[in-house]
């Protein structure tokens, strides 16, 4: 399985990325026509729907789509005309593991009035979802959040176990011993039930969770 990376924030320069990101972004404004405006107010109407059914906020979706929260606004109030690139963040932020089809309902209501994109754009918007990932802002589908988690909880039982291990060379308390055996079969468990090893690569990292384990 693989994916992009989702790592808690860390104060990285990936995460400091993200925000120079939020900063930078801008998308061109509504066109004039009466048309394009009845577009851009279907498809506010459509976003601030779809963010309300999901219990976000503006400020919830803007972090989650990686943009400034006054894009979420200009975008709810028709008054942002988008690049698809832009509905496909707002949409994964909206619904991971719904993304696809609400992607497609944003396209559509957008229609004529949506921005050309370009291959510039395309790969801008792109890098800041993988740091968006990276710094753990951005959500992953839930099954390969499920996966990762339980890696993680995997792991970090294995090497409580091992360190346990080398306690009880040192001092001989058979109870060490025993809760290492424990851990090992808790971490054996969570690593059978995690599945598949995930791989997750953005801008040039690539980080592996599953592997060396029990």
């Amino acid at each position: 399985m693989t994916h992009h990376p989702r790592n808690p924030a860390d104060g990285s320069p990936a995460l400091a990325a993200v925000t120079a990101s939020r900063v930078r972004a801008c998308d061109a404004l509504p066109p004039s026509d009466s048309t394009g405006q009845t577009e851009l107010a279907r498809l506010g109407a459509l976003v601030r729907t779809l963010r309300t059914g999901r219990g976000l906020s503006a400020r919830d979706l803007a972090r989650r789509a990686v943009v400034a929260r006054s894009t979420v606004q200009r975008l709810e109030h028709g008054t942002l005309r988008p690049r698809k690139s832009l509905l496909l963040m707002v949409a994964n932020a909206i619904d991971p593991d719904e993304c696809k089809e609400i992607l497609g309902q944003l396209v559509t209501a957008a229609g004529s009035a949506m921005a050309t994109d370009t291959p510039g754009w395309e790969r801008r918007r792109r890098r800041q979802m993988e740091l968006g990932w990276m710094s753990g802002e951005v959500p992953l589908p839930a099954a390969i959040d499920r996966s990762i988690r339980l890696h993680r909880q995997a792991d970090e039982a294995w090497r409580r176990a091992m360190e346990l291990t080398d306690q009880y060379f040192a001092t001989g308390d058979h109870a060490l011993m025993e809760e290492s055996s424990r851990l090992l079969k808790l971490s054996r468990r969570l690593s059978d039930e995690a599945g598949a090893p995930v791989t997750l690569i953005a801008g040039g990292r690539r980080i592996v969770f599953g592997l060396g384990v029990s």
